[in-house]
């Protein structure tokens, strides 16, 4: 048995997804093909399934955790979000009666850090594929405010901060360092 990352894999419609395990990139695309049905010969690109981020590196495919879905797109393809339709009920799960804002409406109002920290508390694992800039928004946030959105007691909020902090700072450290070898 070889060794694989464990990994799902969906085309455009999501209507059908399969799980494989697959030791590299291009083993994922070639394994997505003959599941999904498409032509070995046919272009494919690998999306993530939840945000669209094109997965080209074989280095940032690894870094991604088990069970990531992924999306095989035809070239005449683009990614979509998921529209989930529920008959309208959603608001009848909800924690609070906070509705979600439109984005359009809403971009000038809203703090950048605020869809951040809602995609944190749907799937903290998903900091990881944040950016530092991303990052810095949520160590800027009010400590208060973030651990409301988080639904984080503040102490917890404030050491999450310190932590992204840290990690900023270590990049920098890193990235200076490689300049000076240079």
């Amino acid at each position: 048995m070889t060794d694989g990352k464990a990994c799902k894999v969906c085309n455009f419609t999501r209507q059908t997804s399969y799980g494989v395990a697959v030791p590299s990139l291009d083993e994922l695309k070639k394994k997505g093909c003959e599941f999904l049905g498409f032509s070995p010969s046919d272009p494919v690109t690998v999306v993530l399934e939840h945000d669209g981020t094109i997965v080209e590196d074989q280095g940032y495919f690894l870094c991604l955790p088990s069970n990531t879905k992924f999306m095989l797109l035809h070239n005449n393809e683009t990614w979509a979000p998921s529209r989930k339709i529920d008959g309208g009920t959603a608001w009848m799960a909800r924690e609070s009666m906070l509705l979600e804002a439109d984005t359009v409406d809403a971009s000038s109002a809203a703090a950048p850090w605020v869809n951040l920290a809602q995609q944190l508390k749907q799937d903290l694992t998903s900091i990881i594929l944040m950016s530092e800039a991303d990052l810095q928004s949520l160590v800027d946030a009010p400590c208060s405010q973030l651990a409301s959105a988080l639904g984080f007691q503040d102490k917890k909020a404030e050491e999450l901060q310190e932590t992204l902090q840290r990690t900023l700072d270590r990049k920098e450290e890193e990235r200076q360092s490689k300049t000076l070898l240079q």
